[in-house]
């Protein structure tokens, strides 16, 4: 198999141009993949169109892979990219990126770059803070991010189920978390957004530690959100005065929640299922979580699990993002999934990814002229 791309004739002037996954079985050299038997269409790409615009489109084949980046059409905007394997077939990754210019962007932030792992679904990217605007916290800050797969089916069932790979697993090897206090290695805990306001957050644990009245020496959870609807960006900066970002606690011994940083008047409603007959089956206790404000993209949700020391200091402070303190554009990205790509079922009271696209030979994967035609870029950004 090979990719082969078809151009315009340049003297036509401005075309669509398309690669097609071939059949090169025969080893002979032929001028047009017309004369190829056509396996696959691969991309559909208006090449020539962005680049007389200002666009510019890049196709790169490896020995198994084939990426296809779409550069912006100028400094301080967002591109993209796509990559496939080749054989089998299969869809790898997207993601955005940044093309930086000197002195900063001349849109507003949050920025970010991010690509999304469909085959291990996962996802992990970089908020950017630049000089001109945040000066003391200025750099790049990692963030996990947090798949959202709305589901309905399980609200009223959410109790009883695992996340499984359906989540963003903190803790584990691929995505161990970021310390912001403490161990660098804390406790595994699994996090899924499940509607516009509603998450689901597991915790691979099943005793936890009281820490009297301060709810801050007990093993709890911080939930940071970013709030752009009561409270419109009116400039470019994220100050402590600005009170559009809000932090809760939630104690894990009884699922008592307290307004935090910025003193947020509305506080998220809390379901936790902590009974023996869960913590035996599954070791791990279930908390249904409803935000007051919906829930954004791009720095818009960071969640973190405080582990005490026997309830009177804490030990560690791990988190889905690099959170830095009251800052409103360092929190992780929630990327709702396309379900005409992915989706996930209950097995045996376990979610599971389940990979829904199917690739149709004479319709294009990658479709960046008729961007709803194809299975990428997908819709749900």
């Amino acid at each position: 198999m090979r990719a082969k791309t078809k151009r315009p004739d340049p003297n036509f002037g401005h075309d669509i141009s398309k690669t097609w996954l071939v059949d090169y079985s025969e080893g002979e050299y032929r001028h047009s993949p017309d004369e190829y038997e056509k396996n696959q269409f691969l991309v559909l790409d208006d090449h020539y169109l962005n680049e007389w615009s200002g666009h510019s489109v890049f196709v790169d084949v490896n020995k198994n892979t084939f990426e296809v980046t779409e550069q912006p059409s100028h400094r301080g905007y967002y591109g993209q990219s796509f990559k496939l394997q080749l054989s089998p077939l299969k869809i790898l990754s997207e993601g955005d990126f940044l093309d930086h210019p000197a002195g900063g962007p001349e849109v507003y932030p949050p920025f970010y770059e991010f690509t999304w792992d469909w085959l291990n679904f996962s996802g992990k990217g970089k908020n950017i803070l630049y000089h001109n605007m945040y000066h003391k916290d200025a750099g790049e800050y990692l963030f996990y991010a947090i798949p959202y797969v709305p589901f309905d089916s399980i609200k009223s069932n959410w109790e009883k189920i695992t996340l499984g790979n359906c989540s963003l697993h903190i803790g584990s090897s691929k995505t161990p978390g970021f310390a912001l206090y403490g161990d660098s290695i804390g406790p595994e805990f699994k996090v899924l957004v499940i509607s516009d306001n509603e998450l689901l957050v597991e915790i691979l644990e099943t005793e936890f530690f009281e820490g009297g009245n301060d709810w801050l020496t007990s093993d709890h959870l911080e939930i940071w959100q970013r709030n752009s609807i009561t409270k419109p960006v009116s400039n470019r900066s994220c100050e402590s005065t600005d009170y559009y970002l809000y932090q809760w606690g939630i104690r894990l011994f009884d699922g008592k929640v307290f307004a935090a940083q910025n003193n947020p008047k509305e506080l998220p409603e809390v379901l936790i299922n902590c009974d023996k007959e869960r913590q035996i089956k599954h070791g791990s206790i279930i908390l249904k979580i409803k935000l007051p404000y919906p829930i954004e993209r791009v720095s818009s949700l960071s969640v973190s699990y405080s582990k005490s020391e026997n309830g009177k200091k804490v030990k560690s402070l791990i988190s889905t993002s690099q959170l830095i303190f009251n800052n409103c554009y360092t929190l992780s990205l929630v990327n709702k999934i396309d379900p005409g790509i992915a989706t996930c079922d209950v097995s045996n009271d376990e979610l599971m990814v389940k990979d829904t696209y199917v690739f149709k030979p004479f319709l294009p994967i990658i479709d960046l002229v008729n961007r709803d035609n194809g299975i990428l870029p997908s819709r749900s950004k």
